[in-house]
């Protein structure tokens, strides 16, 4: 079975994508219908998993992950929620 790194057409680990740069990217898009609409506000939720992450490890991309013998799906979904408190 694949254990991962999956990646993205960007070559960002999925984990990564979805968590965090996914959840930036649909702020970014709506960011000018919220300025638009009066007070407004966006909310980013993290976990204590973000204890997990490793900030070296935040936006390698490509198979540098597994090369470097850190990935752990774990170890990415706390990357990906030190990312969002950062």
């Amino acid at each position: 079975a694949d254990t991962g790194p999956w990646l993205t057409p960007e070559g960002y680990d999925v984990l990564f994508a979805s968590n965090h740069l996914g959840g930036f990217l649909l702020a970014s898009l709506l960011l000018p219908d919220l300025k638009q609409s009066g007070p407004s506000r966006i909310v980013i939720t993290a976990s204590i998993a973000h204890y997990m992450g490793v900030p070296g490890d935040m936006f390698r991309k490509g198979d540098s992950l597994e090369q470097a013998g850190i990935f752990t799906k774990f170890g990415q979904y706390g990357t990906s929620k030190l990312a969002n408190m950062l």
